[in-house]
């Protein structure tokens, strides 16, 4: 599915019908990761892999946001099917942090990494289901709401 927006339709669009974006609610999701890492590059020049988690259900805690989830879902239609991705989703590709990329590969999504390198495990992480607990934070000049990975956890 292409996500990509097209240009002309946005730039045809009244201004009055923009709105920001809602942050999903805050609680557990059951996720898979939706495809290979995105490769980046950090302002510090360090490497990355950036991961996508779509929402395929709830993740059973019993922990989401009823107020939040009925606002989301007024505002944007269900949960399900919306995908989660951002700087919390990213893995530093450097000597310091290896062992954070290491630790998500072999926790929450379970891969057997014994004998693997990094490249060998994360072509494995695609598709993989995973716990993703997000929050609702202030942006930084306090204006608007925000959903942000709080933590993920093995299903």
């Amino acid at each position: 599915m292409d996500e990509r927006p097209n240009f002309e339709n946005i730039l045809d669009k009244k201004m009055d019908d923009i709105k920001p974006p809602s942050p999903l609610p805050g609680g557990t999701f059951l996720t898979i990761v939706d495809g290979p890492p995105t490769p980046g590059v950090a302002k510090t020049g360090t490497n990355y892999h950036e991961y996508a988690f779509r929402v395929i259900g709830d993740g059973g805690k019993g922990d989401i946001d009823a107020a939040q989830l009925q606002r989301y879902t007024e505002d944007n239609g269900p949960v399900t099917g919306k995908v989660i991705k951002g700087q919390s989703c990213r893995f530093y590709l450097s000597g310091e942090a290896s062992y954070r990329y290491k630790d998500f590969l072999t926790g929450p999504l379970n891969i057997d990494g014994k004998g693997k390198s990094l490249r060998e495990a994360a072509a494995e992480a695609p598709g993989r289901q995973v716990l993703v607990t997000l929050r609702q934070v202030p942006s930084q000049d306090g204006t608007r709401m925000y959903h942000e990975v709080a933590g993920m956890a093995r299903v």
